[in-house]
């Protein structure tokens, strides 16, 4: 299904990587992914979702709200990511990790480590984190890239 036709509402999942995928793992990862969406069922019928890759580390999937996801859908879509962990010797389902950017390069850190990281100001509350926590399309394209400060990383920085 084209993005474009997904309303605010529809089911968000992303999944951060590890590490930037290799440009010589691109091509593959990209078959793989379409493979698995035309083959992904509700039942007898076929799951309307789309896909897209951002920054070459977070891998988005994006599902009609107007269909519910079954347990077993939804079973499938993570044993896909655990395949894909494997194949690429990455980690795809940890969400207790924090991705921000330095720069231009999009950084991932255990949590435990982004609380050291705000504690010495090696990051601030203006970097700008990934809340890979959003459910929806709409807050995807306006909740997902924000600066620490309004999202609930902001408790991590010391009171100004």
């Amino acid at each position: 299904m084209e993005y474009s036709l997904f309303t605010d509402d529809a089911r968000v999942f992303i999944f951060p990587s590890s590490r930037k995928f290799y440009k010589t793992e691109l091509e593959e990862l990209n078959a793989n992914i379409e493979q698995f969406l035309e083959e992904w069922m509700l039942g007898d019928v076929l799951v309307n979702s789309h896909f897209k890759l951002k920054y070459d580390r977070f891998l988005i999937f994006f599902v009609d709200q107007k269909q519910e996801l079954s347990v077993e859908a939804s079973n499938k879509l993570s044993d896909f990511m655990q395949l894909l962990e494997k194949k690429h010797d990455l980690v795809l389902l940890d969400k207790l990790n924090v991705c921000f950017k330095q720069g231009e390069h999009v950084q991932y850190q255990d949590l435990k480590d982004f609380k050291k990281l705000a504690k010495v100001k090696s990051v601030s509350p203006n970097t700008i984190i990934f809340n890979n926590l959003i459910n929806t399309k709409v807050e995807f394209e306006y909740q997902w890239e924000i600066p620490a400060i309004e999202s609930w990383h902001k408790r991590f920085f010391p009171k100004q």
